[in-house]
């Protein structure tokens, strides 16, 4: 787990982090793993899943984080760069998407 290290670093750097989360619905990320490993249960991944999303939340739960849906990033591309570009000043003039 190296996301209390970066964010560390990047404070004393005096950055202020900014993170976005994409969520995903549980079985989908099962689904996922299963097709591509096969040496796991399904029980291990959805732990692990839930253990790596906690984590994260545990650790960006005093800074600022935008959550989108994974299917919304896939089928919304153009709202979710929008989204982006509201949520972090300054990244818009860096950031764009054609129609």
């Amino acid at each position: 787990w190296f996301l209390p290290v970066y964010i560390e670093i990047l404070e004393e750097l005096g950055f202020t982090p900014y993170f976005i989360i994409s969520l995903r619905h549980p079985k989908e990320i099962v689904d996922s793993f299963a097709v591509n490993s096969i040496d796991f249960s399904r029980e291990f991944f959805a732990l692990r899943n839930t253990a790596t999303l906690m984590a994260i939340l545990e650790h960006t739960v005093n800074h600022k984080v935008l959550v989108l849906h994974y299917d919304e990033i896939l089928n919304e591309t153009k709202t979710t760069v929008e989204k982006i570009n509201a949520f972090i000043p300054g990244l818009r003039e860096y950031s764009t998407i054609e129609d």
